[in-house]
């Protein structure tokens, strides 16, 4: 399938559908938040609990945009951002479960720079452009349990790989699968783990 190019909405459209700054505390049931010239949903070192809902059309960058804080993300719909289904950065406690993260133009959930407590549990991420998973930080640990990933069949890590991941020690990429889908690769490198292919 053919994706559609990213197009700006009109002038009118918000910069951002939703934004929790310092110290907020929201919960989002049952919305829609959807074609916004940035990030749908916004959360700046706030709390934020999702839950249901459709988080779509960020004509710039990623649907969700977490920069520390807490996101709590159930059984949502997030798709066709610009960028990343949903970005990570600087430490969020982050629990991303039973969600549908497809058709994006950069990666399903992207973890940017440090990851704090990160579980990614029982999602079906198909369709994005980038990777399913990246890690595009040095300091990335995740939990990363029964997802269904369809299409894009690796992890990405920062370039270059440690030693450390190579000889075993403390990997970069923490992650666990029990039952993670993917296609079958022809080949997988030293840096397969647990179903999972972490590349350079």
């Amino acid at each position: 399938a053919r994706r559609a190019a990213c197009v700006a909405p009109a002038q009118a459209s918000p910069q951002t559908g939703i934004s929790v700054g310092p110290g907020a505390s929201v919960e989002l049931r049952d919305c829609r938040v959807v074609g916004h010239r940035g990030p749908a949903v916004k959360v700046c070192r706030g709390r934020l609990v999702a839950a249901r809902s459709e988080i779509s059309g960020s004509a710039c960058g990623a649907n969700v945009v977490v920069n520390g804080g807490v996101i709590r993300l159930h059984d949502n719909d997030i798709h066709s951002a610009c960028g990343d289904g949903i970005s990570l950065w600087n430490n969020p406690s982050t629990e991303i479960e039973g969600n549908r993260i497809h058709s994006n133009q950069g990666a399903g959930v992207s973890i940017r720079s440090g990851s704090g407590d990160v579980r990614i549990t029982n999602n079906h991420v198909h369709s994005n452009r980038a990777a399913a998973f990246q890690f595009t930080t040095s300091h990335a640990h995740a939990w990363i349990e029964g997802n269904i990933v369809d299409e894009v069949a690796h992890v990405r890590a920062p370039e270059p790989l440690p030693e450390t991941l190579l000889a075993g020690d403390v990997p970069i990429a923490s992650i666990a699968c029990a039952s993670f889908t993917m296609p079958v690769l022809p080949s997988v490198g030293a840096g397969g783990i647990g179903g999972v292919v972490v590349m350079p």
